[in-house]
């Protein structure tokens, strides 16, 4: 069968939820496996040559999120790898390694992440997308003579502008993407029948959802679709899945509407607050960029004002309070 390594489980989550874990970082499917490998080099190294000598693999996938040294590659994009290098601290390896991909796109694994401007320089000169993992996938299907196929969602650039908490935050929208890839080249038989026609780009399971959820409603699609306005493409379609459970469980309507009272002066100053959507922890993430003492005055005074008591009470569903 297929085996889809994956260094990261927020990477995975899309490509896991059906599938059965018969082993630490294993799971299994009808059609393919799921190896959750961890991430860089070692790691890969270590846990796929025991996975492939257990198991029968007849093709190696890999996915992941990965950053650019070029500014001509997409970031949101997923791309085909055709050769991989691999960078120590200060010198590149030896070998090389060619997937079986048609493309014109090379790679870089790099023992560390790439935090700085100088170094995403260097890397630049050898390939344009960086990632931790690829290489080494590289040389065990080569030494296990497995055919093997390498693609990366370009999440950012690598360097300083980096920003690891952002991306952490996307791994949800960055495995529906790569699993509706993985769905598309693999099993287009199995490809969800795009019978609805969204105004705006919907992933694979996204497109399930709102199918779903319309189902629910049992009221003609076009009713909320075509009154459906949205700004922004790229968050479109989350925002109309929140409209869609808003209309079967019109209770989380106001209670968002009352929790976005309550966090009115953080909205104000910039702050995003981010809740449990399905409203059942009592906790609260704050996010805001600091930049100034203004900032961090403001900040106090708007803390020193929060009233926890009224979050709690709403998340109770005391929202008359």
């Amino acid at each position: 069968m297929k085996l889809i390594c994956i260094a990261h489980r927020g990477e995975a989550q899309t490509f896991i939820k059906s599938l059965k874990n018969i082993e630490a970082g294993l799971y299994q499917g009808k059609d393919y496996y799921v190896l959750i490998s961890g991430e860089g080099i070692f790691n890969v190294l270590t846990k796929l040559p025991y996975i492939i000598g257990k198991y029968e693999v007849t093709e190696i996938i890999n996915y992941g999120i990965a950053g650019i040294t070029d500014s001509k590659l997409a970031i949101g994009e997923i791309y085909p790898i055709r050769t991989m290098y691999a960078m120590d601290t200060d010198k590149p390896y030896f070998h090389s390694y060619t997937t079986q991909n048609e493309s014109l796109v090379d790679l870089i694994t790099t023992k560390d992440r790439v935090l700085s401007d100088d170094i995403s320089k260097k890397l630049y000169e050898f390939a344009p997308v960086v990632d931790r993992e690829a290489w080494a996938i590289g040389k065990v299907a080569t030494e296990y003579k497995l055919p093997m196929f390498i693609y990366k969602l370009i999440s950012d650039f690598a360097g300083d502008t980096t920003a690891c908490f952002d991306i952490k935050e996307k791994t949800q929208e960055f495995s529906d993407k790569m699993f509706e890839h993985f769905i598309t080249q693999n099993f287009p038989e199995k490809a969800i029948e795009r019978v609805l026609e969204l105004p705006f780009h919907a992933s694979f399971t996204q497109y399930k959802r709102i199918d779903k959820l319309l189902q629910k409603i049992n009221r003609p699609a076009d009713t909320y679709i075509q009154s459906f306005q949205f700004k922004n493409n790229k968050t479109a379609a989350n925002e109309f899945i929140t409209l869609l459970e808003q209309e079967i469980n019109p209770i989380n309507r106001l209670i968002e509407k009352k929790l976005s009272h309550v966090f009115k002066a953080f909205n104000h100053m910039g702050a995003v607050v981010l809740f449990d959507k399905k409203l059942d922890q009592k906790k609260f993430t704050l996010k805001m960029e600091i930049n100034s003492q203004a900032n961090v005055k403001k900040l106090e005074e708007n803390l020193k004002e929060f009233k926890y008591q009224d979050f709690e009470d709403i998340i109770d569903g005391k929202i008359d309070v």
